[in-house]
């Protein structure tokens, strides 16, 4: 038998060292010991708190029950219990804090006094990764549940609140070019604050740390959030008074990545009853991060996936439609052909004029194909210039001298305004002629006899403006700002051929670094303009 004397000692020891919290208290419930782990958990000295009531340590809403349980238990027959099966056990640190706690608890009657000793344990730690562990399996399918690219953003958002802060922001693009996507607030009473911010932020400011983390493509983690902070996020004083009634104490920006692409940033955002944000914070938020990228990569190739096969659709309905006119036109042509050789008598003009058919169709073939090659040489940014400087009047000039029997056929008058201009443009002629012929074409096709079509060039400081106005049919103000994107077929009079001359052009000025726009109102006509820079110096021409 170990002698008892020794056996206390030995418990002493035992206490001293142990990690737990180990808290003794007599029947007035005041505190009579307190071990090192006791002082590690709540961070209160020994000499501080001896003496004290136990409430000290218990968040305010459990003292009063917490007191009638323990007396209860020191009037009962039990002499041991594990602490938590009625009510939730909850420590309260000297500086405020709770925390999650396990405890159990016994009692040794001494004369007319009752000892009462606590054994807690703090579980902050385990139920925070129980918590990661929850979080990140309800993101995990969440983001399999669509692979629409708005839905999934959104979902991100929602995700990221409460668990990442109050409110939270979700921008795709790159440092270059970010649009807003998603935004998500904790409280339901923060919706007409929500609202406001998605009128008033609708781009990330240059000195947004949202764009740092982008370029860097590394978080950016803010604690504690001051003035200057606000300045580099907020746009004006109303956008300001929004950020501080959602709740500004803590921020961090995290990048999404995949596939070493910079896809987007989400930015997280925490209130003043938050604690600020830390290093176990931003590493959750940087795994919702990863989930999220993969995410939204998923959501992009599947969109991209979707529109090349409506591209491929596309590409069989003209293929069809657009080359199987002329190649008719071809069988029909060889048969009567095969009949004219069979026939005694051979009638050479009107072969010539079948072969000439036959040439006709296989040049509109060919302008088919070259359409389609120039289409998919723009979408995949290979389009090749031969840059040099042009006056601007020698296009206009070209343009109306190339058109002109053609117009007259058609009983349009075709002119010129600015065909004299001598300011030169940094070109590729070649391809600045398609994107004339390709609008002039257009123009002709949609203005009825009596009507004119007028192809001009006015400089402009640094750019020359080309335009082609008509007076035809015009477009349906719906339509209008689809009218340059490819295989598209308006209602009215774009509706017509393939549905490439005017995406072609579009894709050439821009290859140029210039932009192409579109006026237009039914019944009256169109104005197609495009903008190209003037050249400078010989010395300083690209060589293409």
């Amino acid at each position: 038998m170990i002698d008892p004397t020794v056996a206390s000692r030995l418990f002493a020891r035992v206490a001293e060292v142990s990690t737990d919290a180990i808290i003794s208290v007599d029947s007035e419930q005041r505190i009579v010991y307190f071990n090192r782990g006791a002082e590690q958990i709540f961070r209160w000295s020994r000499e501080e708190i001896v003496g004290r009531p136990l409430g000290d340590l218990l968040p305010e809403r459990f003292r009063g029950a917490h007191a009638r349980h323990l007396v209860e238990f020191g009037l009962s027959d039990v002499t041991a219990r594990v602490m938590g099966e009625r009510l939730p056990i909850a420590g309260l640190r000297r500086d405020g804090t709770e925390f999650p706690a396990e405890a159990s608890i016994t009692k040794l009657v001494v004369g007319d006094d009752i000892i009462y000793t606590a054994v807690l344990r703090d579980v902050t730690d385990r139920r925070r990764a129980q918590e990661i562990q929850h979080f990140l399996a309800r993101v995990g399918s969440s983001l399999v549940a669509s692979i629409d690219l708005e839905e999934t953003l959104q979902t991100v958002a929602h995700l990221a609140v409460p668990v990442l802060g109050d409110w939270a922001t979700v921008w795709t693009g790159d440092e270059e070019e970010t649009r807003r996507l998603a935004l998500a607030v904790a409280n339901p009473e923060h919706a007409e604050l929500a609202d406001r911010l998605r009128r008033i932020q609708r781009t990330l400011s240059p000195e947004h740390p949202a764009k740092e983390a982008l370029a860097g493509g590394t978080s950016v983690l803010v604690m504690h959030a001051d003035d200057e902070l606000l300045d580099r996020i907020a746009s004006d004083e109303s956008h300001r008074r929004v950020i501080r009634a959602l709740g500004f104490r803590s921020a961090m920006f995290v990048p999404m990545r995949a596939r070493d692409r910079a896809l987007g940033v989400i930015c997280h955002y925490a209130g003043p009853a938050r604690p600020p944000f830390g290093e176990e914070d931003l590493a959750l938020a940087e795994e919702l991060a990863r989930r999220a990228a993969l995410a939204v990569d998923n959501a992009r190739l599947y969109r991209a996936a979707q529109e090349a096969i409506s591209a491929r659709e596309d590409v069989m309905r003209i293929v069809s439609h657009d080359i199987g006119n002329p190649l008719s036109a071809v069988f029909v042509a060889t048969r009567v052909l095969r009949r004219f050789l069979e026939a005694e008598e051979i009638d050479r003009a009107a072969i010539a004029g079948h072969v000439d058919g036959i040439r006709q169709s296989a040049e509109q073939v060919q302008r088919l194909i070259d359409d389609l090659l120039d289409v998919e040489r723009i979408g995949a940014g290979r389009l090749r210039l031969q840059i040099e400087p042009v006056p601007a009047g020698t296009l206009v000039r070209d343009a109306v001298a190339f058109f002109g029997a053609t117009a007259a056929e058609q009983g349009v008058s075709l002119v010129a305004t600015g065909a004299d201009l001598a300011a030169r443009v940094a070109i590729d002629p070649d391809r600045i002629a398609q994107v004339l012929a390709n609008l002039v074409t257009n123009a002709l096709k949609h203005t009825a006899a009596g009507g004119r079509v007028t192809v001009s060039a006015e400089a402009r400081d640094a750019h020359v403006e080309f335009a082609v106005a008509d007076t035809g049919s015009g477009v349906d103000p719906a339509e209008l700002p689809f009218v340059f994107e490819r295989f598209w077929q308006g209602r009215g009079a774009l509706g017509r051929g393939a549905g490439l001359g005017l995406p072609i052009a579009r894709g050439i000025v821009e290859a140029h670094g210039g932009t192409i726009s579109a006026e237009s109102s039914p019944g009256v006509g169109s104005v197609f303009r495009f903008i190209l820079p003037i050249a400078k110096d010989k010395a300083s021409q690209p060589s293409g």
